[in-house]
């Protein structure tokens, strides 16, 4: 058998059947670069390493299995490597983040292309494409190799190859999509050269490539929405504050791009899904279509919009509470009561119950025990207490030191409570004081409150059946009309906002007007950046925003719009300067105390011809 193996081989030499097979050519530089990054980047990276290829002829495809036998033999005791027919790419838990692509070609490079979806593909993962064959239409394959790829948003892709005229020089090219010369165009550059088993220049494998846009314009969508985006027309165009527009700016100091903005009437918009078509509206639409390169204005994160679109990192945070009417202005008289809880109130009644309690009993005891209490020949003992509880005179004191004493402690007390109570009265007297207000939802709902909001905040409420079955949406031509029936202590309804628009409304209302919500938290908004699905920017956005959000410079920029965030606890009530209005109540209990006066009066003289009446105003 092996005498016939030799005889074939020999006929086979003889005619020349091995002139067209290549033998590969072991240790070369472009195997030795190729381990070089995966052993110095890749491995700091990750533990797996993903290997693809494609051959448009048999020859080739040996070639490329021994160039990737060899890498792996390098590679093999330091990490793992799976080798993946990419024609047959099987779906994962975890997306294929760092590969290396071996071609002979830009036919077979197009073959791994039209397999590498999102769904299985990081596009902003690390991408290294190792041409195994070379020709004269190299570089002008590398240009269509970037160009697709930067179609698609992945930049972090180098193409090395073998150099035609020395086989220990390994030269690898990468591109730039911004650079002080152009915006968004695609020109390979020259990276780095392998040479003699090390690289000419200390240069980054994989550069970030987002750092610096050179002034560049990105397409940014965006509308006014105080206090987040504030714009205002200036001589120079329209200038960005609030809490958004000082985000943007920072971003645009920090990446260093020019912004071209996009203004959408429709604002966020909405996003429509039904089984497999989804369709959208406003800046949503815009990022979802690649018509801007991100869109920034309060975005809140959602799971429906962090499926179709890319979130930055949550920036801000805002609560969401329900926007209520205030409740009835409190009568003249009700506001006398308000210096003291109730606790206190029942203190102060109890007291004197119990005074005048004493009073009764004593008058029903011998004389000797009325004289040791509150003194002898003192008469009428409960005018008298109530005369000293509101800070009357006697006009006759007790002589014995037990009722002098007595006296004494019942006048420190008294003083103590009505310090107290008039201190406390001047300053609700100078406010604009209401009933309670609902507290909760639920209280709304056992009011027959109708809830409103506005279409794009109808997601919020999809887990409260029974609020979203009495919410009403409102458009932004009625909103102004909503906030004003707010107003109206009579409107059974509550609407949707954050804290960040109220406060900020109060501020711009004050002080004609306050807009009160429900202690209740709802949700809390996690406001990020959208950017479409595989954009190449969230990398960097996200790096700064970390800065900015650890610095605290976010939070400063919000406390520093809503004045440190003074109408976050705003007191409700607001002194104003004491006209007639504010002293009605005590003009009030005057005219009460003037008319049982007045009836007194009327009965001791009706008293002087009714024995039975006149014994019992004696008594008293």
């Amino acid at each position: 058998m092996k005498s016939i193996f030799a005889i074939i081989l020999l006929v086979q030499r003889s005619n020349g059947a091995f002139d067209s097979f290549m033998v590969p050519s072991y240790g070369s530089a472009l195997t030795r670069a190729v381990a070089d990054i995966i052993l110095n980047y890749y491995l700091n990276e990750t533990n797996t390493i993903n290997l693809y290829h494609a051959s448009l002829d048999d020859a080739a495809m040996v070639t490329n299995h021994d160039i990737m036998n060899e890498i792996i033999h390098h590679v093999k005791s330091h990490t793992v490597v799976q080798l993946e027919n990419v024609l047959a790419v099987q779906r994962s838990h975890r997306k294929r983040s760092h590969n290396i692509i071996y071609i002979d070609s830009y036919k077979a490079f197009a073959q791994i292309l039209d397999k590498m979806d999102p769904a299985n593909f990081v596009y902003q993962g690390f991408y290294l494409i190792v041409v195994t064959q070379h020709n004269d239409e190299l570089y002008h394959m590398v240009h269509q190799i970037f160009g697709e790829l930067w179609s698609r948003q992945i930049v972090n892709i180098n193409i090395i190859w073998m150099a035609p005229e020395n086989e220990n020089d390994a030269i690898m090219y990468t591109y730039y999509p911004y650079t002080p010369l152009y915006c968004g165009e695609v020109f390979p550059i020259q990276l780095n050269q392998f040479h003699d088993d090390k690289w000419l220049h200390p240069v980054d494998y994989f550069p970030n490539k987002m750092l610096s846009l050179h002034g560049c314009p990105l397409k940014v969508s965006t509308f006014p929405n105080p206090p987040f985006m504030v714009m205002s027309e200036k001589n120079d165009g329209i200038h960005l504050t609030g809490l958004d527009g000082f985000l943007l700016r920072a971003l645009a100091e920090r990446m260093h791009f020019s912004v071209l903005l996009f203004m959408n009437d429709e604002r966020w918009g909405d996003i429509f899904v039904n089984g497999s078509d989804v369709s959208s509206t406003g800046a949503m639409h815009m990022v979802i279509n690649q018509e801007v390169n991100f869109a920034i204005g309060s975005f809140t994160s959602t799971v429906l919009r962090d499926t179709y679109m890319a979130p930055s990192y949550v920036y801000y945070t805002s609560n969401l509470v329900w926007i209520i009417p205030p409740g009835k202005t409190l009568s003249p008289l009700q506001k006398l009561i308000r210096p003291f809880k109730d606790v206190m109130w029942i203190i102060v009644v109890l007291i004197l119950c119990v005074s005048f309690l004493v009073v009764a009993f004593l008058k029903l005891a011998d004389k000797k025990y009325q004289n040791f209490l509150y003194g002898r020949g003192i008469q009428n003992p409960c005018l008298n207490i109530v005369n000293v509880s509101f800070g009357g005179a006697m006009h006759r004191l007790p002589v014995r030191n037990f009722a002098r004493t007595v006296l004494g402690i019942f006048m420190l007390y008294c003083l103590v409570v009505r310090s107290s109570y008039q201190g406390a009265l001047f300053k609700f007297m100078q406010m604009e004081l209401y009933e309670p207000q609902v507290s909760s939802t639920e209280e709304m709902i056992e009011n027959d409150f109708r809830f409103y909001m506005l279409k794009q905040s109808g997601t919020f409420v999809d887990e409260m059946p029974e609020v979203k079955k009495r919410a009403h949406f409102v458009s932004l031509a009625t909103y102004g009309d909503m906030l004003d029936e707010l107003m109206n202590s009579d409107f059974k309804g509550a609407f949707l906002s954050s804290e960040d628009h109220i406060a900020f409304r109060n501020i711009k209302a004050f002080p004609e007007k306050h807009y009160w919500h429900a202690p209740e938290y709802l949700f809390s908004m996690h406001m990020v950046i959208y950017m479409p699905k595989e954009s190449c920017l969230p990398h960097q956005i996200n790096e700064i925003i970390m800065r900015l959000t650890s610095a605290g410079l976010i939070h400063y920029w919000a406390s520093f719009l809503l004045e440190n965030n003074n109408l976050r606890g705003f007191e409700n009530n607001r002194a104003t300067t004491i006209g007639i209005e504010q002293i009605k109540g005590p003009f009030e209990l005057l005219a009460i105390g003037l008319g049982i006066s007045f009836i007194v009066f009327i009965l001791e003289h009706v008293s002087m011809k009714l024995q039975t009446l006149h014994r019992v105003f004696k008594e008293i």
